[in-house]
């Protein structure tokens, strides 16, 4: 996860403006930015209960989202 906060090289031109648009590499933005794009989708696993397939994607998109807010706390 440390690597996508921190990366700054965008191998393709086909999404540098929606990787631009994260923010800067390191930046408070795009942790901001990546933790609400995985509480997207765990908001839309809505349907996921506990014992289905999906569950440990959807546990780790969780579990991710809440490491990158407390990394901003310490921001």
């Amino acid at each position: 996860m440390d690597n996508l906060i921190s990366a700054s090289f965008v191998p393709s031109n086909l999404n540098i403006e929606y990787i631009s648009s994260f923010g800067p590499p390191d930046s408070k933005q795009r942790i901001k930015m990546i933790a609400s794009v995985l509480e997207k989708q765990v908001g839309a696993q809505y349907y996921v209960k506990e014992g289905h397939n999906l569950w440990p994607s959807k546990q780790k998109k969780t579990s991710d989202a809440k490491w990158l807010r407390s990394k901003l706390e310490g921001m």
